[in-house]
């Protein structure tokens, strides 16, 4: 009951958070150049200057509006980044080991793409290491005893994850999926689309390399890794290699990582920034305080600031889609499951409105689209299947009653997606088993039939 009156306030703090996490994580920290007010542009740029104007017109949507306020949730593994990032530079032993590798391991529980991302980065961390050489032992080390210990803790939930089986959704579901197809544009995507801020973050990142120390080369690694992931992508897509499971879903969706590169290269930027707002103030005679600095760059950037507040119709895909009403259908059949079903009543077949029935009326489902997936997916699916077709009707009843099941909802989309067309409404009509207590159709759904399951004559 509490979730609502919590998540309307994720934003706002995953935002402070970010902010606040780069503020403090990229303090002092073996051999780095980070002061006061230097982290406080670079936290600015890495929360302001994410999205370019133009990001509304892409495919992949401004970054700061889909994940602070879209996914505030994802948004917490952006907190933990730089926290990772300052533990591992701090490594003194084993025993800041540890706590580097839980961190990364929280950073999991937090989005486990961010997680992979991070893991990623400590690897060309790693592989550039070799090029320095006197502290390549020490690295080598420090990044193995990390990437191991996250490995062991999270690694059987992330292969159960990848192996565990889908809820079978119906095929003509509505489903927003970006693809990149061969010739898809993404390398200008992730670089020039971003304008000036790409330049300072590759400025940023040379710095950071040279001049950051420890903290400073695991920051430009983690904009190496991103973009060596983003090209990644862009090879996949021009061979048109989709790999099995859970993995091409994830190649066919690659905000996330487009989101991850923009907020890392935005940090690398903030770096670039600041040296060159330092250079221009070595020009004047008695140069510029930091804080007239930090001052006078944010205001020069602050027209590359409005996407985040000027106009959410534009900047947010989602606003209009929240003030649109629900199809007329989906109101009719959470209005029946409020009105004539008990708050325990429980549903089984299409796991597509399953989604509606708990958002819009808290009853539970025996399927669902939402991961993670039940552990005994597999029954599921074949129970509610022996639902559908009432092959054995006092199966039915058992396996009904072991889940609490009270009701089963039937759509059209759903017998052609489980290939069960041959399934009509006279059918479910003319079974002992059921009572069709609500029926409705629409353009949007089609058709919605509800039946109340009972005992068999």
């Amino acid at each position: 009951a509490r979730l609502p009156s919590v998540y309307a306030v994720l934003p706002l703090l995953m935002a402070c958070g970010f902010a606040l996490a780069l503020y403090f994580g990229l303090g002092p920290a073996d051999g780095g150049f980070w002061f006061p007010w230097q982290r406080a542009t670079i936290a600015g740029f890495a929360t302001l200057m994410a999205s370019a104007p133009t990001d509304f017109l892409g495919p992949y949507g401004v970054p700061w509006a889909l994940t602070f306020l879209l996914k505030p949730n994802h948004a917490l593994g952006l907190v933990l980044f730089p926290l990772v990032l300052r533990a591992f530079a701090n490594i003194r032993g084993w025993r800041s080991r540890i706590v580097a590798g839980l961190l990364l391991h929280l950073l999991a529980w937090a989005f486990v793409l961010h997680m992979a991302y991070v893991a990623l980065g400590l690897g060309v961390f790693l592989l550039l290491s070799l090029i320095r050489r006197d502290e390549l032992r020490r690295d080598a080390v420090d990044t193995m005893a990390v990437l191991g210990l996250n490995a062991a803790i999270v690694g059987p939930y992330v292969i159960w994850l990848v192996r565990a089986p889908r809820v079978a959704v119906p095929a003509a579901a509505p489903a927003e999926i970006v693809t990149a197809g061969a010739g898809s544009p993404m390398l200008l995507e992730a670089s020039l689309r971003n304008g000036l801020v790409f330049a300072a973050a590759l400025w940023g990142a040379r710095l950071a390399w040279r001049q950051g120390g420890r903290l400073g080369r695991l920051l430009a690694a983690q904009l190496a890794a991103a973009m060596t992931i983003w090209l990644g992508y862009a090879g996949f897509a021009t061979v048109g290699w989709r790999p099995p499971g859970p993995l091409g879903e994830v190649l066919e969706q690659p905000d996330e990582i487009f989101f991850w590169l923009r907020f890392v290269a935005a940090t690398c930027a903030g770096i670039g920034a600041w040296d060159l707002a330092s250079r221009f103030a070595s020009t004047f005679r008695r140069g510029l305080e930091p804080q007239t600095r930090a001052t006078l760059l944010g205001l020069v950037c602050l027209p590359w600031s409005l996407p985040y507040w000027w106009n959410p119709a534009m900047m947010d895909r989602y606003f209009n889609l929240s003030r649109d009403p629900l199809p007329e259908e989906l109101r009719s059949f959470a209005t029946f499951l409020l009105r004539e079903t008990p708050p325990s009543a429980v549903l089984a077949g299409d796991p597509w409105l399953a989604r509606y029935a708990a958002a819009l009326t808290g009853r539970r489902s025996l399927l669902s689209m939402g991961p993670p997936p039940p552990l005994d997916l597999e029954r599921r699916h074949a129970v509610a299947r022996m639902l559908l077709t009432g092959a054995d009707l006092e199966a039915v009843r058992r396996n009904a009653a072991e889940y609490g099941i009270t009701h089963l909802v039937v759509t059209p989309r759903l017998l052609t997606a489980w290939r069960l067309r041959q399934l009509r409404e006279a059918s479910f009509d003319a079974r002992s088993d059921l009572q069709r207590v609500y029926a409705s159709e629409g353009p949007t759904f089609r058709s919605i039939r509800v039946y109340r399951i009972h005992a068999p004559d």
